[in-house]
C-alpha cells in the first residue's frame, strides 16, 4: 500500500512514504482502516474437539456461539472465530468476537457520511501486536491495559502473537461516583490524581473514590491472569503496559505491588510529537502491514465499484453501443454485442451464485432456530445449574468487586518488599487479606519475620497453614486480618 488511512473519531492518521500526518476527515480515494472498541464487541470462548474437521468445526462454533452467547436472532452479527490448539489438551480453544451490524453503523454513522467507504475494520485490540516493532521491544509475556472513559479492557500477548482479552471497569462507574464530568475528572487526574497529600479536607471523599477504584481495578486484573495460567498454562506476566488517554497523577504507585509479583509495570503515553494517543498509532502500524485484508475484517462499508462495472453502467453502455451500431455490420456485431451479451450473461450467474448463498444461509439460520427452540424446552432442568453458577458469580464478584486495599495494600507491599518475598497471588475478602508468598530457601525465616513485622504493624491476627518446599522455593499461604 503507498499509502493508507486510519479513521479515527475526529480525524484521519495518515502514513505515507515513511510519514505521519494528521488530517481532516473528508473523501478520500485511499484505504481506509479503522477498529471497532472493546466495549461494542460480544466475546466468547469455548473448546472443541481436535478431531473435528475443518467443516464440523465451523458448523459446531457457530452453534455453540449463538446458543451459549445468547445472541438474538432477530439481529444480524458479523463474527470471527480466533482457534488456537492447546498442547496439553485435546481441545481446541475458540474465542468468538462478534458485533452487532446495527451498531458498527450506529458508532460510525456520522464518519461514512463523509468519506463514504472503509476497507477494513478490525477488533481492538489485534493492533497490540504493532507495539513490538514500532517501539523495537523484544517480545515477552506482556499484558496491556486500557482505560477510558467508555472502553476498559486488559489484552495479553505471548512472544508477540495474541492470547486473549478481558473487560475491566471503565471511567464511566468512578465518573457516577465522583458526580463530575469527563473533562473534569481528567483535570482533577492530572492535579491530583493518587496522592492523597493533594486533596484538601473537604475532598477527602473524592480521594477515597479513587482509591477505592483503581485499588479494584487492578486487583481484577491480577485475577484475570490468574485466569491464563489456567486456561493457557501461561506461567506468569513479564510486563504490563498501562495506556488512558490523559494523565493520572502518582498512578506510578503500584509499581510496588507488580514489582512483589516479579512483574514490570509501565506506563503507555500519548505521542508528543504528533499529539495522538498511543493506540491509535499502533492501529494506524496494524491497517498498514496488514497481510490478509480479509481476515478478522469486521466492515460493512464496502466502497462502490467504478460506474463501468455496476448494472446500470453496463446497462446504459449497452444500450449506448446499440443505438450507435444499429444498422451496423457483421465486424461490430461479433466484436461489440456479442461479448456485452456474454457480459449479462456472467452478470446473471454473479445473480444467481448470490441467491443460491442467500438460500444456505437461510437454512443455516432455520438450523439454529430450530436448535434455539429446542434449548429453550430444556430451560426448567437448567434451573439448578444456573442458581449453582449465579451464587459462584456472586462469590466471585464480592472478592472482585468489593476489596478495600488502600493504605493496608501499600502497607503489605513495604512489608513484603523489605523482606524479599515473591508473591504468587494476593486476595482480600471482608475481614482478611490471603497472600501466597515464596521464598528461596536461604531467605525462609524471612517469611517468619513478614509475620512478625505484621503483628508489629497493627495486624492483629497473623497465621500460616503451612510452609512447603517445592522447586527449591518455599511456598507458604498467610492470612492477615486487623
Amino acid at each position: 500500500m503507498s499509502k493508507v488511512l486510519y479513521l479515527g473519531i475526529n480525524n484521519i492518521l495518515a502514513y505515507e512514504d515513511d510519514k505521519i500526518e494528521i488530517q481532516d476527515i473528508k473523501k478520500s480515494n485511499e484505504f481506509i482502516g479503522s477498529v471497532v472498541k472493546f466495549n461494542d464487541l460480544i466475546t466468547y470462548s469455548f473448546k472443541l474437539p481436535k478431531s473435528y474437521s475443518e467443516q464440523e468445526l465451523k458448523i459446531e462454533s457457530e452453534i455453540k456461539f449463538y446458543e451459549e452467547a445468547n445472541l438474538d436472532m432477530s439481529k444480524k452479527y458479523y463474527v470471527i472465530y480466533i482457534n488456537r490448539e492447546l498442547a496439553q489438551e485435546e481441545n481446541i480453544l475458540i474465542e468468538a468476537v462478534a458485533v452487532e451490524e446495527e451498531n458498527i453503523r450506529r458508532i460510525f454513522k456520522d464518519r461514512i457520511e463523509k468519506v463514504k467507504y472503509i476497507d477494513y475494520l478490525a477488533p481492538q485490540f489485534f493492533v497490540f501486536k504493532e507495539f513490538y516493532p514500532v517501539t523495537k521491544t523484544e517480545p515477552k509475556r506482556d499484558a496491556f491495559v486500557y482505560l477510558d472513559k467508555e472502553t476498559s479492557f486488559v489484552t495479553i500477548y505471548e512472544n508477540g502473537e495474541y492470547l486473549y482479552s478481558k473487560s475491566l471497569n471503565s471511567l464511566n462507574i468512578l465518573l457516577k461516583s465522583l458526580k463530575l464530568s469527563y473533562d473534569e475528572f481528567i483535570e482533577l487526574a492530572k492535579e491530583k490524581g493518587l496522592d492523597k497529600e493533594s486533596y484538601k479536607e473537604e475532598e477527602s471523599e473524592q480521594a477515597i473514590f479513587i482509591d477505592k477504584f483503581f485499588s479494584e481495578f487492578f486487583m481484577k486484573i491480577n485475577n484475570i491472569l490468574m485466569y491464563g495460567r489456567s486456561v493457557f498454562y501461561l506461567d506468569g506476566i513479564d510486563r504490563i503496559y498501562f495506556y488512558s488517554p490523559f494523565e493520572i497523577k502518582n498512578i506510578d504507585t503500584f509499581k510496588d505491588f507488580w514489582n512483589l509479583s516479579g512483574v514490570e509495570f509501565n506506563r503507555l503515553v500519548v505521542n508528543e510529537e504528533l499529539k495522538v494517543n498511543q493506540v491509535d498509532l499502533l492501529a494506524l502500524y496494524y491497517i498498514k502491514n496488514l497481510e490478509d485484508k480479509n481476515q478478522y475484517n469486521f466492515n460493512i462499508f464496502e466502497r462502490p465499484p467504478p460506474i463501468y462495472k455496476t448494472e446500470v453502467g453496463k446497462l446504459s453502455i449497452f444500450m449506448v453501443l446499440v443505438l450507435c451500431l444499429f444498422g451496423g455490420d457483421y465486424y461490430y456485431r461479433t466484436t461489440i454485442i456479442n461479448p456485452l451479451k456474454r457480459d449479462v450473461s456472467k452478470l446473471q450467474a454473479v445473480l444467481n451464485e448470490r441467491e443460491e448463498k442467500s438460500n444456505t444461509e437461510r437454512v443455516k439460520l432455520n438450523f439454529l432456530q430450530t436448535k434455539y427452540d429446542s434449548a429453550l424446552k430444556t430451560e426448567n432442568e437448567m434451573n439448578d445449574k444456573i442458581k449453582f453458577f449465579s451464587e459462584t458469580i456472586k462469590l466471585t464478584n464480592k472478592i472482585i468487586e468489593e476489596p478495600k486495599v488502600s493504605d493496608e495494600f501499600v502497607l503489605l507491599s513495604k512489608l513484603l518488599k523489605n523482606n524479599s518475598l515473591k508473591v504468587f497471588s494476593i486476595d482480600k475478602n471482608s475481614t482478611k487479606f490471603l497472600i501466597q508468598v515464596y521464598a528461596t530457601k536461604q531467605d525462609r525465616k524471612n517469611i517468619g519475620e513478614f509475620m512478625n513485622d505484621a503483628l508489629n504493624s497493627g495486624f492483629g491476627f497473623v497465621s500460616t497453614t503451612d510452609i512447603l518446599l517445592k522447586d527449591n522455593k518455599y511456598i507458604s499461604k498467610i492470612g492477615l486480618s486487623k
